[in-house]
């Protein structure tokens, strides 16, 4: 089964944008929900990066709340 995936961007004052890949789980109906797995990498380049996968991120109970774009 083929899962779509979404850039999701964060808005925010320190950074020009933060973004990370998500995909949503089908619910019983076979119709996207708003759970699904997270992809992100957090850290800057003086202390290291650290790679981040987030199951059950539901992105609509992110206080950030994240601009979605399909790809």
């Amino acid at each position: 089964m083929n899962r779509p995936l979404y850039v999701l961007v964060y808005p925010s004052r320190l950074f020009a944008a933060h973004w990370s890949f998500w995909t949503p789980y089908p619910d019983a109906s076979g119709q996207e929900s708003d759970i699904g797995d997270r992809i992100h990498v957090t850290g800057d380049r003086l202390n290291g990066f650290q790679y981040e996968y987030v199951q059950n991120y539901n992105v609509r109970e992110d206080k950030r709340k994240p601009i979605s774009f399909p790809i």
